[in-house]
């Protein structure tokens, strides 16, 4: 008698090939990565913390850096007639690489196939590029422990700029190894793939992964004495109000924490400024590096820079405002509040006073904090999902995360909120 086999999951898992001019303007990228690179340990030392967890402080990076900053302090001088020219073209390029790379990813044009198939006994997964002999593997059911979500990064084009987030489904065996198995746009479509596999193998585990959380879907579970000391205490960002049967909850930015936004605003959106700033200040380092090693028969005298490239002209004015306005910009919209007014029937999530999204109190099953790739807090329902990603530090997503939860579980079971 044959053994009955059944497909549990068919999809497509995409990745970007390689860019065809990608060779041609290497240079210009490792141009880029070196002013990231200063601009990364210049924020380090405002703030004595860096901001993406990496340390530039030994000897050797710094002679690196500083070896770069003469080279190209060299080459600013001498392009220093057409330094908004060369700016504007490298921005040009920079935007058009990560459009194409865009453009690449979502249209779909480099994928493989993923199928898992099972029977009794087995599952099967099998993944086949195009042109490529398929990769076959059997997993024995009694291996297999959880279904893994994780939130991951999709980088692309010559400069590896972030294109977008995904959200990636696993098979884990209990040996920790694991097999990719779906990728979704949507943390709600892919909570909905995994919980279908799950079933498919007789209700094992969803979890996320690298979340924190009260719920069985967290990697990590909040312990009793820390939602404790959330409920009482926590971040001072996050305030509860109490009125009758509903909660607020929402987050607004007070004197201690004004710094934190500054920094958030000028790490995401402060390079352009630091680059146009730095390549005026590089052209007068450039002309005094250019005396001291032009060879001279005549006796050495070193003559001060020219300051004309510290009278701005018009053209620097406009590259000054343009940059400073995306720093103001991005502050504007670090600065929004998240309000979540919660009762027995919904949850609704505002920014300010603009309504984004509503759900369902009682079908809520999904609340986590999740660590990487990017800090964020994720809500959802059967229908809907919302992404949290405003908060600046770890106690602000644990302490509205243990009021929300609070506030979900006393609305889902009627309990009117007791004053205080």
């Amino acid at each position: 008698m044959s053994t009955q086999i059944s497909t549990l999951l068919k999809g497509r898992l995409h990745h970007l090939d390689p860019q065809p001019y990608a060779q041609l303007i290497w240079p210009l990228v490792q141009v880029k990565r070196a002013f990231q690179l200063a601009y990364d340990l210049l924020l380090a030392i405002m703030w004595d913390e860096l901001i993406k967890g990496q340390s530039y402080s030994n000897t050797l990076t710094s002679l690196g850096l500083l070896l770069m900053f003469g080279i190209l302090s060299l080459l600013s001088y001498a392009l220093r007639d057409y330094d908004q020219w060369i700016v504007a073209a490298f921005a040009l390029l920079w935007w058009l690489d990560v459009g194409l790379a865009k453009q690449q990813y979502f249209a779909g044009q480099s994928y493989q196939q993923v199928a898992v198939e099972a029977d009794a006994d087995e599952l099967e997964v099998t993944i086949e590029g195009i042109g490529q002999t398929p990769y076959r593997e059997k997993i024995r059911r009694s291996q297999v422990d959880h279904i893994s979500i994780e939130r991951a990064e999709v980088q692309g084009g010559a400069f590896k700029e972030t294109l977008t987030y995904i959200w990636q489904g696993r098979i884990i065996l209990r040996d920790g190894a694991g097999y990719l198995v779906f990728e979704k746009h949507s943390a709600l479509i892919a909570l909905k793939a995994a919980n279908k596999l799950a079933h498919c193998l007789e209700d094992i585990p969803v979890i996320f992964a690298h979340s924190q959380g009260i719920s069985a879907q967290a990697m990590e579970p909040l312990s009793p004495q820390a939602i404790q000391r959330y409920q009482q205490y926590g971040a001072s960002t996050i305030y509860l109000q109490r009125r009758q049967q509903q909660w607020h909850l929402f987050s607004r930015w007070n004197s201690s924490s004004s710094w934190r936004m500054i920094k958030e605003a000028l790490q995401q959106s402060g390079f352009l400024l630091f680059v146009v700033l730095t390549t005026k200040f590089m052209a007068q380092t450039g002309e005094l590096l250019h005396q001291m090693l032009l060879p001279s028969d005549s006796p050495a005298v070193i003559f001060l820079p020219s300051l004309s490239g510290f009278s701005p002209r018009w053209l620097d004015w406009l590259e000054i405002a343009i940059a400073f306005g995306l720093i103001v910009w991005k502050g504007l919209e670090i600065s929004q509040e998240e309000h979540f007014y919660i009762n027995t029937k919904q949850l609704t999530f505002c920014i300010n006073r603009r309504q984004v999204a509503q759900l369902t109190t009682a079908q809520i099953s999904t609340l986590l904090y999740l660590q990487l790739p990017k800090p964020m807090l994720l809500i959802a329902d059967h229908n809907q999902a919302i992404e949290i990603t405003g908060l600046q530090t770890e106690a602000e997503f644990q302490t509205l995360l243990v009021k929300l939860e609070q506030a979900i579980r006393q609305s889902q079971h009627s309990e009117p909120p007791k004053s205080t």
